[in-house]
């Protein structure tokens, strides 16, 4: 397969559908890069792209082959396909160390990495190597895993070409023996000659980041995520909206009320709830809120995937968003959510003292809320000032749009592109 510009590759390991905001993220940075990079994705071997949305041109390698069998599920089976697994990708390993007339080399590395190989070293590598990566080219790990990072740590090691790489951490990283750190720790020397960098999606991680390891201070970057715009115009009619997976730790649970609580004032407002996934925990919920739309014909409820292009529909049709996360949510967990109204500009309301969200923020596009009570006062008082709010969250988005701009991830990728 020719290619006629440099590469760019989106590894996202544990994609297997259409669901969650993982998928919309490849598409995005794949529309927002394809008119300078030939763009390839490395997803899992199971995902399935029919009925999906693919932007014209991506390349699809099913090339990350992970085990997805829970302990919980049967131990001794999961532990035999854990062994089987390993030892598949050993031997590659062992024949990748001779082909390459470096056995000791490799051997000596493999010591040094307390025995360790990826889960998918084989299937990756080989894919890689398949696809002529060079040093000009560009490899993203959208979501990093600890088991992806030490992927990155065998790949410089034991190539002597490879791409810029970078990792956008989105996960709280842990301390373990061969966990997030140490993995770091040792690609340490790769950042310093900037072959690989670092992101993070909020100041919590970087901070985390820098505290364990002072001298990455200054090399670890909070990237911008990129999105659609949509410029919105006042309607009569305002739509309260909720978007994403029906999880409590979402403030699923809370709907009910907060809806109950507005319709009850009659003040002429829509609602729009969609949701993919309900978990054990909020399937009363959904009930309840299908219960009302038997009565509250303002009340709109679509349960089902929506695609990228749905999704931004849904978007377009909220005027206001209500993000109804516990606090701990919004401190240590990005959200493709909160991005989404930035760049839809909806006015929303925040959990308040959500410091890293706050951070984002640049205008009076947002209230904040504490008890459902206050959301409740918060909507209205929106509501009432809508202008004001719209006018504040156009600003918002306009500021955001710069930030992608100037983002580091997109500097780093763009400035030394050439053909």
């Amino acid at each position: 397969m020719s290619y006629k510009k440099n590469k760019l590759i989106l590894f996202e390991g544990d994609i297997v559908g259409g669901r969650g905001h993982h998928l919309d993220l490849l598409i995005e940075y794949s529309i927002f890069f394809s008119k300078e990079f030939d763009v390839i994705w490395f997803v899992n071997s199971k995902f399935n792209a029919n009925n999906l949305f693919i932007p014209e041109n991506v390349k699809i390698k099913n090339v990350i082959k992970t085990n997805n069998i829970s302990r919980l599920e049967n131990k001794i089976i999961y532990l035999w396909i854990e062994i089987l697994i390993y030892v598949n990708n050993f031997i590659f390993f062992i024949r990748l160390a001779k082909n390459k007339k470096k056995f000791f080399f490799f051997f000596k590395f493999w010591i040094k990495s307390f025995f360790s190989i990826p889960q998918y070293f084989k299937s990756f590598y080989s894919e890689f190597i398949k696809q002529g990566i060079t040093q000009n080219d560009h490899l993203i790990i959208q979501s990093c895993r600890e088991k992806d990072i030490s992927l990155v740590y065998f790949l410089v090691h034991i190539e002597n070409i490879v791409p810029k790489i970078h990792i956008r951490l989105l996960y709280p990283p842990k301390k373990k023996v061969k966990g997030f750190f140490f993995y770091l720790n040792k690609i340490k020397k790769f950042i310093d000659d900037k072959k690989i960098f670092i992101y993070t999606e909020i100041e919590y991680f970087k901070e985390l980041i820098e505290k364990q390891m002072s001298s990455l201070n200054g090399k670890i970057f909070v990237f911008t995520n990129i999105y659609t715009f949509f410029i919105r115009n006042k309607k009569n009619n305002l739509t309260i909206g909720f978007v994403g997976e029906a999880r409590s730790n979402k403030g699923f649970n809370l709907l009910p009320s907060f809806i109950n609580k507005i319709n009850s004032l009659n003040l002429n407002i829509n609602f729009l709830i969609q949701f993919s996934k309900v978990y054990p925990d909020t399937s009363g919920s959904r009930e309840l809120l299908k219960k009302m739309t038997n009565k509250m014909p303002n009340l709109k409820i679509i349960e089902k995937y929506c695609d990228f292009f749905e999704y931004r529909e849904i978007l377009k049709n909220i005027d206001i968003m209500p993000i109804l996360y516990p606090l701990s949510q919004t401190n240590t967990v990005g959200s493709g959510v909160f991005y989404s109204c930035l760049t839809h500009e909806i006015p929303i309301i925040i959990p308040r003292n959500s410091v890293y969200l706050k951070k984002l923020l640049n205008f009076s596009s947002y209230e904040e809320a504490t008890e459902i009570d206050e959301y409740v006062e918060k909507t209205i008082l929106i509501a009432k000032n809508y202008d004001f709010y719209l006018n504040e969250a156009k600003k918002e988005s306009l500021n955001y749009k710069s930030k992608i701009e100037s983002d580091p991830l997109v500097r780093n990728i763009t400035k030394n592109n050439s053909n």
